[in-house]
């Protein structure tokens, strides 16, 4: 039985969900081995770019079109610094917070792709689905408790949620129009300029930025060669789909946080983080709903 449009864009999602929670402890474990934010994001970018080589010279011809393309080229240098600042704020929030509830803040992601899709994508938006929007901020005031012992470190994965909504819009736009690999490929090629011109500023510590460590550079190769796959999951379930029906499941990230937080942590989440979790679940899960399947996915 072939699965609807909807059906395959939600699995993919699914699988990116259970990519990114291996990817945040593997970033757990560089930041706990005191690499700046920036280097390592410089890392990933260069191996990313390194890796995917065979496919750039393969798809030359359409990738240098998107260096002709102004508006292209600009949407993806904006989207190159948002997923720069909004990887910042998730390594400076990882440092302060647990896995778990960075995880469990992220879930306004899709709160925020579907408020920022109605208005530049124009995707129909009714009102029971605003109204489970305002569930969704329920949940997430929930958690992040502002009038008791307020930990200012939750504003980093809030904000960086909201960037990353933004890169997703940019990469639903690339999605339709390029390929995988073209999608791929430009924004992070920015981002290693972005990364690199920062590193540029602070070249009395290059020293410092050669790691020779064989653990650290193998853990930066696995979170570049995770980061490909994931981008890549997400702009093929983008395709053909409105994004804010299918980016609620993303709340998987949860389940598979919670479970890797036991097993290597042994961190149980709290009732604030599980009950203010299950209402942006909640909301995600019934937006989803209310949707109707697209036409039988053929490819």
């Amino acid at each position: 039985m072939a699965l609807t449009n909807q059906a395959h864009g939600a699995l993919l999602i699914v699988m990116a969900s259970l990519l990114n929670v291996i990817n945040n402890n593997v970033q757990k474990y560089l930041i706990s081995s005191n690499i700046s934010g920036v280097l390592m994001f410089f890392y990933i970018s260069a191996f990313g770019l390194l890796f995917m080589l065979p496919v750039i010279l393969y798809k030359w011809h359409e990738i240098k079109s998107l260096f002709s393309n102004k508006k292209i080229a600009l949407l993806n240098f904006l989207r190159g610094g948002v997923g720069l600042l909004g990887f910042l704020l998730w390594v400076y929030a990882l440092e302060n917070v647990s896995v778990s509830q960075c995880v469990a803040i992220s879930f306004t992601t899709p709160l925020f792709i579907t408020f920022l899709a109605s208005i530049f994508l124009k995707e129909k938006v009714s009102k029971i689905h605003w109204l489970l929007l305002c569930v969704g901020f329920i949940g997430t005031l929930t958690i992040l408790r502002p009038t008791q012992n307020f930990n200012i470190y939750f504003c980093y994965p809030l904000f960086a949620s909201f960037l990353w909504a933004c890169s997703a819009l940019i990469l639903k736009v690339m999605s339709i129009n390029y390929s995988v690999q073209s999608a791929i490929f430009l924004p992070k090629f920015i981002k290693f300029l972005i990364a690199f011109a920062v590193l540029a500023l602070f070249k009395d510590d290059a020293e410092n930025y050669i790691i020779y460590n064989s653990n650290l550079l193998l853990g930066l190769v696995v979170a570049s060669l995770i980061n490909i796959a994931v981008i890549a999951m997400m702009a093929v379930a983008y395709r053909g789909v409105a994004i804010s029906v299918i980016i609620p499941f993303d709340f998987t990230r949860l389940i598979f946080s919670a479970v890797a937080d036991y097993m290597i942590y042994a961190e149980l989440i709290g009732y604030t983080t599980a009950i203010g979790s299950c209402l942006i679940i909640i909301s995600s899960t019934y937006i989803y709903k209310i949707h109707s399947p697209t036409r039988p996915h053929t490819s």
